[in-house]
């Protein structure tokens, strides 16, 4: 931790109850706005609160208007005005009226690799003045004012900055880099593919998946199925539908992982009187197996909210 983060001294118990009760008034407040890009995500709000949630993706946390934020971990609670945060590492997160960025690194990303790497406590205080070249860009996003090309810049833009305060890795091999170059073409892969192209089994290719990714495959497999429901936002599709397309048991199973990586029911997420989604996702991202009912063959290649397409 650099000087920045301060230690509340709160514990685990005082905290819940500050982050539990914090009021988010119906009506009072922006649109929350929700940019889905092929390796990562955006996602802005003006007021977050909640106690435990644990996601499959790096996670760089920043306040537009350099407001402070509080994270809980453990028994805990750090304040930043920007901080990264390690795969898989579950946290709490208090954030009042400080309009909050929250940009998700997914395990496809080549730098993902550096965000598992993040020591114990599970998270990395970062310089927010760093990020001044992004200021206005982060207004934007705040602001649902940013287009798919835009957000694609600033989360590459953001990224790349906060590598700089985290730990180096190992070299990529030829093999990591064929890999990589799999699951960025090909989100979706299966470890049966990735097997067959380096001429391993599917249970070394398991081992050596999660040496290369830094995850582990089956927790890469639930990021896959979040990932799936993720592009089927503003599909109209029921819940049920959704939920046994992408993978999951049922409706309830879905709800339940999803809940625990976003920390609020995916009905918060399809309700576009509170978030606006912005698509960014290529071609080739649908839903894991084929839907109960007729669907469209490809997802939105375009914003409908900008009408702006992503280049693939």
């Amino acid at each position: 931790m650099s000087p920045e983060a301060t230690t509340l001294g709160r514990t685990h118990e005082n905290a819940g109850k500050h982050l539990s009760g914090h009021p988010l008034a119906a009506g009072a407040r922006p649109k929350d706005h929700l940019y889905l890009l092929p390796h990562g995500v955006i996602y802005t709000s003006a007021s977050i609160a909640n106690k435990a949630t644990s996601r499959s993706s790096g996670c760089i946390l920043l306040t537009a208007q350099r407001d402070p934020f509080e994270v809980t971990i453990g028994k805990q609670v750090y304040e930043h005005t920007a901080l990264a945060i390690r795969p898989l590492q579950e946290r709490g997160l208090r954030a009042e009226n400080c309009q909050l960025v929250s940009i998700l690194v997914h395990p496809t990303h080549r730098e993902y690799r550096r965000f598992r790497a993040i020591a114990s406590p599970g998270c990395q205080s970062l310089d927010r003045d760093a990020y001044v070249a992004v200021d206005d860009l982060l207004q934007s996003a705040y602001h649902g004012q940013l287009g798919i090309q835009r957000a694609s810049e600033l989360l590459e833009k953001v990224i790349a900055i906060t590598v700089r305060y985290l730990p180096q890795v190992r070299t990529r091999d030829a093999r990591s880099e064929l890999i990589h170059k799999m699951l960025q073409e090909k989100w979706n892969c299966q470890i049966s593919e990735l097997a067959e192209a380096l001429g391993v089994s599917q249970d070394r290719m398991s081992h050596l998946f999660t040496r290369v990714v830094g995850l582990p495959w089956r927790s890469f497999q639930l990021w896959q199925k979040v990932s799936a429901v993720g592009s089927a936002l503003g599909s109209g599709r029921r819940l049920a539908e959704i939920a046994a397309a992408a993978g999951f048991s049922d409706a309830a199973h879905l709800s339940n992982t999803w809940h625990q990586a976003f920390g609020a029911a995916p009905s918060r997420f399809f309700n576009h009187e509170v978030v606006q989604v912005h698509y960014g996702l290529q071609p080739e991202v649908a839903l894991l197996t084929a839907a109960p009912t007729p669907a469209p063959e490809k997802v939105q290649r375009a914003c409908p909210h900008c009408g702006e397409r992503l280049d693939t």
